[in-house]
Parts: structure tokens; sequence; C-alpha cells
């Protein structure tokens, strides 16, 4: 893996939290077409639990 200095880092977690909120946003204000609700729905969720289990550290 290519080390990243602070200014790549920082950006990198500004686009991923960007996305994040945009995409939580348009979920939480039923804004996706009814094509996309499935995939982005399940996307989210799946996101969700990554998350919850990389902060109880069940990762490996």
């Amino acid at each position: 893996m290519q080390e990243q200095n602070r200014r790549q880092f920082n950006r990198a977690t500004l686009s991923s939290l960007l996305t994040f909120s945009l995409l939580e946003t348009l979920a939480a204000e039923d804004l996706f077409s009814a094509e996309t609700k499935s995939v982005t729905g399940r996307w989210l969720t799946d996101l969700h639990d990554l998350g919850k289990d990389l902060k109880g550290e069940k990762l490996s």
C-alpha cells in the first residue's frame, strides 16, 4: 500500500465523509428512484454494519 501524505489523507477522508453525508441525506429524504432504493438501502445498511464492526474492533 502506498503511503499518503497528510494532504492526500485529508482529501480522501473529506471526500468519503461528504459522499456518505450526501447518500445518507438522500436516503433520509426518500429521494432515490424506485430502481435504486433497494440497492442503496442495502449498501447503506452494509456500510453502517461495517462501521459498527470497525468501532467494536470485530474486523479481521
